[in-house]
């Protein structure tokens, strides 16, 4: 997982590098103090010991004089290293969590590519709030890790090494007993790191099913209040934060307790330091400034050291949330995307002997069915709730893929085609109108390759018979919809998606139930459009047959059968169609 993870550092490898330099000279300059402390303390202690031989003399204001100079030099010394360390320390950051920065802006634009890469079949079978939580939460705590988390342990190790180092150099005897706390100090950590994990994975989970609540009843909020159930889900949100606030502070008691623990270590290392000094002083082995080097030393080690907990809370977290991101990544889409050209335009699509049944749920949507429209028809599709009229659509957008038979166009397999070519042919108007949060101008020309001007918007808009409405909005085109069209009416959603069709000029248009929620008139003004629309074809699923043109070719679907095709007047004159299938002797 790590070897996975830390691949994302390759492209940066020079800013890494010179991340780890400067986190070396930054501890490198913040080894000297401790030796100029060690100096001063031992010339001062020195001088004081002298000053008794020089009192009452000529010496004496030389003797003041020349020790003030050289304390005021030492002092000088330890500022300007400290500068030094300080400016280096900026350096650091500059590089390692500039660093940070960009892996996740790229580790994020992968995600997110790699969502629009998916099947629809994923995005029933995963929350939208687990999926925002990935894109987000997930990527910033593998964020905190390959910036913060690699920053501190590099400090830790280099300041450790240098510090370890430079003890072991004045004092041996001293530095083994100053060190004695810290094999306590490791079997902690290790021992702490597996309930890290396993409380940062359950935190994450939970956060992700908070968030994929919140998520669905803001969407649902209308229902709610139509039906009085805010307190319902008030009581059910109030029980989810409170098991994601149990397994947070489940959490947090862990790391509460290993970072006091950490410090007590580098505290008894401080006492043994003062003790074992104050020995090796009476013995002469050690001058009493070497003590206070010691002091210094550990006190420098206190925060790369007490950080290691803080270090591996931040690592395992990050080891749970990309595995969770890897579950992700290593998901295959369903729907493999081809590599031949589409045809320019399109003469026939057929549908050969095709059974599907829908991933997600296990039911089987279309048993045999085979049809064939040719180039200049208008092709309808009806049948009762569930036929299977909409899975025909999801599979001409390739949203889906047949379990057995064969769906051509111009005679080729379409799963032999590049999927996002073979899209631009079609316009889909999806049965339920989908809407993005932004101005009625930029939702009609999404569907566009380029951008749209305002007089392609306005002609798209007059087709679909929704421009007197635009004009009568408040800011017309650039007025606001709200998230998913929340601010207007069904009926304007669904002509707004039909201005959306219209616009993108394709070979194909495929209307899923597209004019429902328009009255008679609208309707028929949009049928009339589509009729003289410069396309191959287009295809259209309804419940009535009133929606049909008079000379439409209509598909009967029954339980996933064709069981009637031909036109509008040869359906309705047959008398066992009516009385088995037909929708609109039921109106």
């Amino acid at each position: 997982m790590f070897r996975r993870l830390n691949k994302y550092l390759l492209p940066h490898l020079p800013l890494f590098g010179a991340g780890l330099f400067f986190v070396f000279l930054s501890n490198l300059f913040s080894l000297y103090p401790a030796r100029l402390i060690s100096r001063s303390m031992d010339l001062l202690i020195d001088t004081l010991n002298f000053y008794p031989f020089v009192h009452g003399t000529f010496m004496r204001p030389h003797f003041v004089s020349d020790t003030l100079w050289f304390v005021g030099v030492f002092a000088g010394a330890i500022i300007l290293m400290a500068l030094i360390k300080g400016g280096f320390m900026f350096l650091m950051r500059q590089t390692l969590i500039i660093m940070s920065r960009k892996i996740e802006y790229e580790m994020k634009n992968q995600i997110f590519a790699h969502y629009q890469a998916m099947d629809q079949a994923f995005f029933k079978r995963h929350a939208t709030g687990d999926l925002m939580t990935r894109i987000s939460e997930d990527v910033s705590k593998v964020r905190m890790y390959i910036g913060p988390a690699i920053m501190y342990t590099a400090n830790m190790v280099i300041m450790f090494v240098l510090v370890v180092s430079m003890m072991l150099w004045v004092s041996p005897r001293l530095t083994a007993v100053v060190l004695l706390p810290m094999p306590v100090l490791s079997v902690l950590i290790y021992f702490v790191n597996k309930s890290i994990l396993i409380k940062s994975d359950r935190v994450q989970n939970l956060l992700s099913g908070l968030t994929s609540f919140v998520q669905e009843s803001f969407s649902g909020i209308r229902l709610i209040k139509a039906f009085n159930k805010e307190s319902f889900f008030s009581r059910a949100f109030e029980a989810r934060s409170m098991e994601y606030r149990a397994a947070g502070l489940a959490l947090a008691r862990v790391d509460a307790a290993l970072f006091p623990a950490i410090l007590f270590l580098i505290g008894t290392s401080t006492l043994l330091a003062l003790w074992y000094g104050a020995v090796e002083v009476a013995s002469g082995r050690i001058t009493p400034g070497v003590i206070a080097e010691f002091i210094v030393y550990v006190n420098m080690l206190t925060w790369p050291v007490a950080s290691l907990g803080w270090v591996t809370s931040i690592i395992q977290q990050a080891m749970a949330s990309f595995r969770r991101i890897c579950a992700f990544l290593d998901t295959k889409p369903a729907i493999t995307p081809g590599g031949a050209t589409p045809p320019s335009v399109v003469e026939t699509l057929e549908f050969d002997n095709v059974y599907f049944t829908f991933p997600d749920t296990g039911i089987q949507a279309l048993r045999g069915v085979s049809f064939i429209v040719r180039r200049g028809d208008f092709f309808c599709i009806t049948g009762r709730t569930g036929a299977g009229k909409s899975a025909i659509v999801q599979l001409i957008m390739r949203f889906y893929d047949p379990d057995s038979g064969v769906i051509r166009l111009n005679g080729v397999d379409i799963r032999t085609l590049d999927v996002r070519e073979y899209r631009k042919l079609i316009s889909y108007v999806p049965q339920e109108a989908f809407l993005f949060s932004d101005t009625v101008a930029a939702n009609i020309g999404c569907g566009a390759s380029e951008a749209p001007s305002l007089s392609e918007v306005s002609e798209a808009a007059e087709k679909a018979a929704v421009l007197d409405t635009i004009r009568q909005m408040p800011q017309g085109f650039e007025t606001q919809v709200g998230e998913k069209g929340v601010k207007i009416s069904g009926g304007q959603k669904q002509r707004l998606s039909l201005a959306r069709a219209f616009l993108k000029k394709p070979q194909v248009y495929l209307v899923d139930d597209g004019l429902s929620a328009l009255d008679y008139e609208t309707e028929k003004k949009i049928r009339d459009q589509l009729v003289q629309a410069q396309a191959s074809m287009v295809i259209m699923t309804g419940h009535r047959a009133s929606a049909f043109p008079e000379n439409a070719r209509v598909l009967v679907l029954h339980h996933g059968q064709v069981v009637a095709e031909g036109t509008r007047e040869i359906l309705l004159q047959k008398e066992d169609y009516f009385s088995t299938d037909s929708i609109e002797k039921n109106q």
